[in-house]
Formats: C-alpha cells, structure tokens, sequence
C-alpha cells in the first residue's frame, strides 16, 4: 500500500512540475514522464525481399513491439503483435516469422493468405539443389523436427529432436533426439533424403561444426571414458559415412601445455579442411593455502599495475590448432598476444600482436610496446615481424588475401605497409598532398601528430584499400607501386564535406570489385548530410544525389538492399522530425514507409545553428535549441549543456527519456527552457580555461538576446562534462544554478590513482587523453592544480547538483566527495546525490526517474521561481533512507496564510525554523591560523 501512495505522490508533483510556467494559451501539452517508455519509434529488423517489392521491419508504439510486413510501391501492409524478424523466401513470394502465439506463420506477399503452424520454437529457410528448404522445431518435443521442400509442399518429419545443425551447404543435417529411455543420440543425415546415422550416444556432446562442403563434423565431449581413462573434455572428428568418430585431441594431448585445458572451437575448420581451430583454456589455479596472508605486492618491476593484474586474473583463452591427419596440436598464441583476425581468404598465416605492459603507457613503459610475429599455422614456426619505420604504428588490417597488413603510424599519422611475403615496410601516405596535422585533433596524445588518416576498407583483390582522410577518401596501393588516387577528387576539403562510405558494403570485410560506390557525405558547415555516388576509375567530382537538413542511417547493410533490384530501405529523421523509414532506387527520391510522428502531439523543439566569437577571438558553433512554441516576446531560462563538441548533432532525433547522468534535452525544452550545446575547443594545459573560454563566451552572447532571461541561466555536464560544471562554478558567477553528474574535481589526487573497474593507470587520461594537460605532474604541477575545482571552491557562488556514485568505475566516488565536503565547509549551497548499486551512469529505471525528477526540481527552483522540495531545503536523514523521498514541493504560505507542503497539509514549527534560518545563512569562509 505504502508502494501505491508513494506512486500517486510522486505523480503529484510531476504534475504541478509540468503545469509551472505553461501560458494561458498554451496549445500542444509538454512532455511528461509517461512517455518515457511509450515513446513510438522505429527499431530496427529492416528487411527487402529479393525482388525489391515487399520489406518488413519493427517499430514501438506504447511500449509494445510491432512487426509490420508491407508492399514497397503498394497499399498492401500488415501489422502484428512483434515477436522476431521475418524472412522472406528466395522467390519474394512469402514471408515467414513466428507471431506472439509462438505460431510460425507462412504469409503469402500481397494477400491476407496466411498458414499457421502452431507451436514452433525456431525456423531456417536455406536451398539445397537449387530448391528452397524450410525446417522448423516443434516445441512439443514429440513432433520434433520438420523440414519442407518449399517448391512442392513435400515434408518430412523427425520426432523427440532436441537439437539440429545444418552445414553450410545444406548437405548435411545433424539430429539430437531424446529416446523413450531419455537418451541421447547424435544422428546424422545426408540431406534431403538420407536415413539418420548414429554417430554418438549421451548428452556429453555439443559444440558441433561441419566443414564447409558438409562432408567433416568436429564437436565436444565432455566427461568420457577412452581406453579405461577418464577424459573431462576432447575433440572429436566424424567424416561423413567413414565409420565412427575419433577423439583429435585431449587435455594430455601433446602440444597442449600442462597448465592448459580445451576450452571449445573457435573458428572451425581452416579452409583447406585440413586443420580445425580450437581455443585453450588455463586451468584453475589451487585454492589460496590456508593460513597464509593474503595480500598484494606491487613491484616496480611489474609489467601491469596490481589493481590490473587482478581485473585480469581470470583463465585466459589461447588459440590453437589440430592437424586432422596426425592429430597434432600446435599452439598459435602465447602470454600476452592477441591474435588479428581478417576476413581471409586464407589462413594458412597468423599474425599475433605481443605486448606485456599495457598499451596506455605505451608513451613511457617499454613493456608496453608492441612486437608482431607472423606464425605458420600449418607448423607454428614464428618470424619475428622487423617493422621498419617510425616508432610506434599499429598495425591492424590484415587484406583479404592475407599478403598486406596495414596500420596507422602513432608518430606522424601516416599509413603505413608492410608486406607479409617480403618483410618490406612502405610509407604509403607520406606524400599526400594534405596537412601534415589535423588541426580538429586536441588531444596530446594525436595533437600535431596525426593527419586525420584511417582505414576504411580493403577491395577483395588484395590489391588496393581505401583510407579517409578528414574529408575525402583515397584508393591505396599496398604495395607503394602506384600513388594514391582520390576518388573523391579532393570535393570534400574544397567544400568542407566529410565523405565516408554509406554503411559496411560487404559482410565479409570488404569490397567487392565494383565500378560504383555509394558514399554517405557530411557538411562540417552547416551540418547537412546526404548522399553522393563516385565511379572508379573515372576522373571528376562525385556525382550529388541528394543533401539536406537530415540524418540518415546507413544503408547497404545486410538485408537493406534487395539481391535482384536497385531498392534500399534506409532511416531518416531530423531534430525536429523522428527516425522513419523510406526506400529509394537512387538515393536522390526517398519515400515514405512509415509515418511514426509522436513529437507533433506534443511541445517539440526546433534548432539553430549559432556561431559566435569566443574570448581568444575564434568563431565556434553550438546547437540553441527553442521550444515549438517559442515566443521571442517572453524571456526564457536557460541551460547550458556541454561535452566535447556536439553542433555535429544540428539535425539529429533524440527521444526523450528519462535520464542516466547526461540531461534529456527534449524533456527540457518542451517544458520551457532553452538549450545551448557550445563546441568546446581546447588547447593543451588549459583544460579548464577552454572550457570557461567556450562556455562563458556563449552565456554571454547568448544574454544578449531579448528572449535569454540572462539572470537564470544554468549548466549541466557528465562525465567530463561534470568536471567541466566543477570547473565552472569556481570561476564565474553568471550561471543561477549548476548540475555536475559523474564528474571529477581534484587533477593531483586522481593523477596517482587507477579505474576501479579495469585497475588501470589514470596517468594517460591526464597526460595523453581527454584531460590534456600534456605533462606530468613533476613537470608541471601547477597546470595539475590550476585546472582542478577543489583548490578554487570559495570561490563559488553558484548552487550546485551533484551525483557522484560509489560504483562509478571510471570517475572514483571520491573526486565528488572532495568536492562536496570542501564546498559543505565553506557554506556553499550544494547538493550530492549518490545511488546504490549505480555506476557512472544510471541504469535502474527507479533511479533514473528519480534523478530526473530531482534534477528537474533543481533547475525549476532556481531558473523558474518554482518552490524548493522538501529534499533541497532540509536533505533527507539517512534512517529515511528508501522511505521518504522528500520530493514533496514546499510551499512558504497558502492563501490563508498557513506554511503547507501540497498534498501533507501544515509544516511543522521545526521545519518553519529551518526554512527562516535557510533564508538568513550565508556563506562563511572560515581562515586558519
């Protein structure tokens, strides 16, 4: 009942939250909370028949799931209660998904003709011979397994099957059926109308995998007894109608380590078919000696810190191989390696990586640097890879022939070769005719130091890759025989467009040979996106299909084009228009598939793109975000929202939710603010000064204008954004009120510290990464204390949210408790929410909407007038912890005069003292001798 009462309460006060504010003639309601997990969107499951005539996808609507099947230039649709993806037959003539009754449903495209086969637990579609296959499991065990030749209704019927696989070809069918006995027999079939062969009887088999013509099946038993001697888990190899099945490999077997055991298979059959790929596994180790000390001894000699070593002491993983014919087990990967694993069209060669430290000190702990070895799979004989170069590239991208690898130089941000057959490294992009840094780049660790190069992609023919540059993208001979070409004939930095490929264009890692590509492109002016089309080998610009004020999903992907017609099926929206799905033949006439527009029956927003000039003289842009019926005549409060630079995201959906530590921004404008996301530029040691220089300089500008209400202006962040709100207050006064969520405080004391959830050194964060200051701490220590809030809180002025979380592993508990209790003894109006079990973000529904309320209540206190909750004026016990939440708004006097609390009716006499005395306080700043 208590439940029940507190749920109305809370419902209370959203209300009387939302109703603030709202003018007479308001039309179209705000957003409230029960939309948070109701919103309508499409989510995903895009698929287009063959011929290019019907698609299927899902969308929400009301928290339910729907599966809609629907002609793509007809009227014909349908829409289902969701319950999986659909599948369409080879011939586009069907479409096959199992619905909410756990039916399969055989629906014939174009008509209300639909077949029900009740009671199915999976289903597969395939072709074997040219005909298309249909197979589905029955959840009644007793039916068991039933599979269908689709051309001529023909079915055929397999009781009590537990389990099924199929090889890739189709050829072969493997069983697991439960006898009457509650045995268990592993049956294999030649498919279509081979009778089941029993290969194998007991529950203690799993992992099956055929090779890819279905002639060779390799799987995993556990538990069994070979020639008198109990085996826990070996491999087991069956050639298809040669006898029975023979172990390959134990956990005595030689090549397998003492310390190791079988873990499982990790790629199956190499592709020849003569070896199979398997994963090792350490053993356990003993059990800690009793009475012994347990304690952890960090040496100066270790390769890793303690705090990772233990984050890592779980059994790790070690790939390895069985020849088939000899059984012989060669171990592929050592300690400390990782293996590259291409999409290959061989894998005769392996490439392992070797490191011992970890890669973040990579800048000083020689551990931590990188050693390639290419390994013989056939063999295991190792060469050591002499990477001739600079110091420090990372090679990644292994082509699709396995002859190239390629990498990006961590120096000087070039893209470097190295040829597997020859052992020769080749600078390919040394010459390129584009700068030799990328001046967007502001982190220490790429600043002046990278050419804004990456890999994109290679083509199947090994013979050629394609790599961006910050704008446009370039053909790449690996061997360094042929100069770079751009395809995109250098378009893009002429006009400020960023061009990239529309979506992955082959599952299997690569590029087909094709004459034409399809590219996604970005206006980094003025933030339109679109769509252009190249030839290669063809000189000139690209071609434009379309641009404008959108955001597109990238299409290409799986399932979004049909095999034997030009139809894709892609996402679009805007800021002010949800994602919603169109087909298009030519990427320049885009039609509706959906019309799911829940923002026009609610107070939306609208956005514009704002430049201004900062303090240093720079221009920078940000996103002002107004409510739909924004009225210039009024003057609005204000929040300032901010983490790296996010004008990039001018006309991109975002849903409103309830939220995790980041502010929502659609639930704030649709209840009367105004929202500001400035880009933040920054330069190295002066992390915080570019923040107050980006920040300060937009509240400014942005005052200025009729509509700003420059006397209740506030700022939100997280994560480094929260550091950022840290920074702020402590050196400005211009904002009425602050939310930190999840940030950090004091730069000296974290310096020194590791990430609670991998033990690793925040030493980089500091010198290389988001931090920038770009020194050490004994090198200059003052940027360390200059850029860090805790040694400048008196001089805040502002009142301050925070939410700090002990389980936050990324940010330690205590950067916010330094903070707090620094700005507690000054007498500073502060607050710090702190959620159990929580992390850096929140993750229980119950505490996101809790904090959204708060956070609401917060900023409506200070930049609405609206009256303090009971929480902010008198905190909560902790003995009231999860038993008064203290939402209850505050109220000084009804109209009778009585001090009340809505909904509880008078304050009590001790709380009317506290409110008076709030009233009088100020801040003490208390000097010690």
């Amino acid at each position: 009942m208590k439940k029940v009462i507190l749920a109305i309460t809370s419902s209370f006060i959203l209300f009387n939250l939302f109703a603030q504010g709202l003018p007479s003639n308001f039309g179209k309601p705000p957003i409230d909370s029960s939309v948070f997990d109701k919103w309508p969107s499409v989510i995903g499951g895009e698929h287009v028949s063959n011929d290019g005539n019907f698609t299927s996808f899902n969308y929400s609507s009301g928290g339910a799931m729907v599966l809609v099947l629907q002609a793509i230039k007809g009227n014909w649709k349908m829409e289902l209660p969701y319950h999986g993806n659909a599948l369409f037959t080879d011939d586009s003539q069907k479409a096959l998904f199992i619905n909410k009754n756990d039916s399969l449903c055989l629906q014939t495209l174009g008509s209300r003709l639909t077949e029900y086969i009740p009671g199915v637990a999976s289903f597969k579609l395939f072709k074997h011979a040219g005909i298309e296959w249909l197979v589905y499991r029955l959840k009644n065990m007793a039916r068991g397994l039933v599979y269908r030749n689709l051309a001529i209704e023909a079915e055929r019927s397999f009781p009590n099957v537990t389990n099924y696989i199929l090889s890739e070809n189709s050829n072969s069918l493997l069983l697991q059926v439960e006898t009457q006995e509650h045995k268990v027999l592993t049956q294999l079939l030649r498919f279509p109308d081979g009778d089941p062969e029993n290969i194998w009887e007991g529950s203690n088999a799993s992992g099956f995998v055929f090779d890819a013509l279905g002639n060779q099946l390799v799987f995993l038993v556990d538990s069994v007894f070979v020639q008198g001697k109990q085996k826990e888990r070996s491999v087991w190899y069956y050639k298809v109608g040669y006898g029975k099945p023979k172990m390959l490999a134990d956990d005595e077997t030689a090549g397998i380590d003492t310390d190791l055991k079988i873990d499982g298979i990790s790629s199956g059959f190499s592709k020849d078919n003569s070896r199979l790929f398997i994963s090792l596994k350490e053993k356990d180790l003993p059990k800690p000696i009793l009475g012994t000390a347990m304690l952890d001894v960090w040496s100066y000699t270790d390769a890793k810190l303690q705090s990772q070593q233990l984050k890592e002491s779980g059994a790790r993983n070690y790939d390895a191989v069985i020849n088939i014919d000899d059984n012989k087990v060669i171990r592929l990967q050592q300690e400390n390696e990782r293996i590259l694993s291409p999409h290959s069209k061989t894998d005769n060669v392996a490439v392992v990586m070797f490191r011992k430290g970890e890669h973040s000190e990579g800048n000083w702990n020689t551990t931590s640097q990188l050693t390639y070895y290419k390994i013989s799979t056939r063999d295991g004989t190792r060469k050591l890879m002499e990477i001739k170069g600079p110091k420090g590239p990372f090679f990644a991208q292994l082509s699709p022939a396995g002859k190239y690898m390629v990498g990006i130089d961590g120096s000087h941000g070039n893209i470097f070769c190295y040829d597997l057959s020859t052992g020769v490294t080749n600078n390919l992009t040394q010459y390129l005719p584009i700068p030799l840094t990328d001046k967007e780049i502001d982190e220490p660790q790429y600043k002046g130091k990278s050419r804004g190069l990456s890999f994109a992609s290679w083509f199947e023919d090994d013979k050629s890759f394609l790599a961006y540059d910050s704008y446009d993208i370039w053909q790449i001979d690996p061997a360094g025989e042929k100069a770079p070409v751009n395809i995109t004939n250098g378009y893009g930095r002429k006009h400020e467009i960023e061009f990239r490929l529309a979506g992955y264009y082959a599952d299997q890692g690569f590029i087909p040979n094709t004459q034409k590509l399809i590219l996604s492109v970005f206006d980094k002016t003025n933030k339109n996106a679109g769509f252009f089309s190249i030839k290669l080998n063809k000189k000139g610009d690209p071609e434009l299909l379309t641009m404008g004020p959108y955001s597109y999903g990238l299409p290409l992907l799986a399932g979004q084009k049909a095999r034997d017609a030009e139809v894709y099926i892609i996402t679009r929206g805007s800021a002010t228009q949800s994602n919603n799905y169109f087909w298009t033949s030519d990427f320049k006439t885009f039609t509706p598939l959906t019309h799911v527009y829940p923002e026009k029956n609610y107070n939306w927003l609208s956005t514009e793109l704002v430049t201004w000039k900062t303090f240093d003289g720079t221009l920078s842009q940000g996103i002002l975000y107004k409510p739909e019926n924004f009225d210039p005549k009024k003057k609005y409060p204000i929040i300032f929202y901010y983490y790296e630079k996010k004008s990039d995201k001018l006309n991109e959906y975002q849903i409103p939710e309830d939220s995790p530590g980041w502010m929502n921004i659609p639930w704030f404008v649709s209840n009367g603010y105004l929202v500001f996301t400035p880009d933040i530029y920054y330069t190295i040691g002066e992390t915080g000064r570019s923040v107050y220089n980006s920040v300060v300089s937009a509240a400014k500008y942005l005052s200025k204008k009729p509509w700003v209400n420059a006397a209740k202006m506030g700022i939100q962040g997280h994560s480094f954004g929260g550091y950022e709100t840290n920074y702020l207050v402590t050196h400005t006064n211009i904002f009425a009120a602050a939310m930190s969520a999840s940030g950090k405080s004091d730069f000296v004391s974290e310096y020194g510290g590791v990430a609670s959830y991998n033990g690793v050194s925040l030493q980089f964060f500091y010198e290389n990464d988001q931090c920038r200051i770009g020194e050490t701490i004994w090198q200059r220590p003052d940027l360390f204390i200059k850029n860090s809030p805790v040694f400048f809180a008196d001089k805040v002025t502002t009142p301050l949210l925070m939410m700090n979380n002990k389980e936050d592993g990324i940010i330690p508990f205590a950067q916010g408790v330094e903070f707090f209790t620094a700005l507690r003894r000054l007498g500073k109006k502060a607050w710090m929410l702190q959620y159990d079990g929580e992390g850096h973000g929140l993750s229980d529904k119950k505490n996101r909407t809790d904090y959204t309320i708060r956070m609401t209540q917060f900023f409506d206190h200070y930049l609405k007038g609206a009256p303090a909750p009971k929480w902010m004026l008198f905190g909560i016990p902790a003995k009231m912890k999860g038993i008064d939440d203290c939402l209850r708004l505050v109220r000084e006097k009804d109209k009778n005069g009585n001090w009340v609390t809505p909904g509880l009716g008078l304050l009590t006499e001790e709380e009317r003292k506290k409110i008076d005395a709030l009233k009088k306080r100020k801040p003490i700043l208390i000097k010690m001798k």
